[in-house]
């Protein structure tokens, strides 16, 4: 006759697949065991950075050679300042040069403001004293938002809380003409508000807005 008792398997080698329970086996899956040290969260992405693309798109406009700008970016580095920083101060570009590269990689209009000043009717939109501070001018309003000229991409923040509800939009444009605009629009204003405050020999109270345009 047959036996009916449960086929003893021995454990010594068991099929794959199967899990040894005291010399019988039954299909099942292997155990894995669970590591219980604790997991290392991943560093969070590093913020963009504006200046991450200027130096590449200066070299690709011919106004900076690859081996110049790795000498910058390590001396940015090890300085702890901006490339454009380093760049201007050490005379490696113009400032127009990195003001277009800038506007290239941000998507923003390089304003001349020689040959198209800021409206003078938006002065009043921000005090002399300001302007000659964050080196920046109202310049346009379109649908309601309102342009300012800088050379200083540091001021955007600055700016958008000081002209907080007012949307605005963010130009650039070299600072030389900057300090010219800021003349025309506030230089008269700002000698009136000197005039108490020094004698005439060291005051600016005799100054008008040609002092400021050379």
């Amino acid at each position: 006759s047959v036996s009916e008792r449960p086929d003893v398997v021995s454990t010594s080698d068991p099929s794959p697949g199967t899990v040894p329970m005291g010399g019988l086996v039954r299909p099942g899956r292997a155990r894995t065991q669970l590591s219980t040290a604790p997991r290392i969260p991943e560093p969070a992405p590093r913020p963009r950075d504006p200046e991450d693309d200027l130096g590449e798109r200066l070299c690709m406009s011919g106004s900076l050679d690859p081996d110049t700008l790795i000498r910058a970016e390590a001396l940015a580095r090890s300085s702890m300042s901006p490339l454009s920083t380093v760049l201007l101060q050490h005379g490696l570009v113009e400032e127009r040069d990195v003001l277009a590269a800038r506007a290239t990689c941000d998507g923003r209009e390089l304003c001349d403001l020689d040959t198209d000043p800021p409206d003078p009717v938006l002065a009043d939109r921000m005090s002399g004293e300001a302007a000659i501070a964050l080196g920046a001018v109202p310049y346009r309003e379109i649908g309601g938002a309102l342009v300012i000229a800088t050379h200083r991409t540091d001021s955007f923040a600055p700016l958008r809380q000081a002209l907080a509800p007012q949307p605005v939009i963010f130009a650039l444009a070299p600072r030389d003409q900057i300090d010219r605009a800021i003349g025309e629009l506030y230089g008269d204003a700002l000698a009136r508000k000197a005039e108490p405050r020094a004698p005439i020999h060291a005051s600016c109270r005799v100054w008008s807005a040609r002092d400021f345009v050379r």
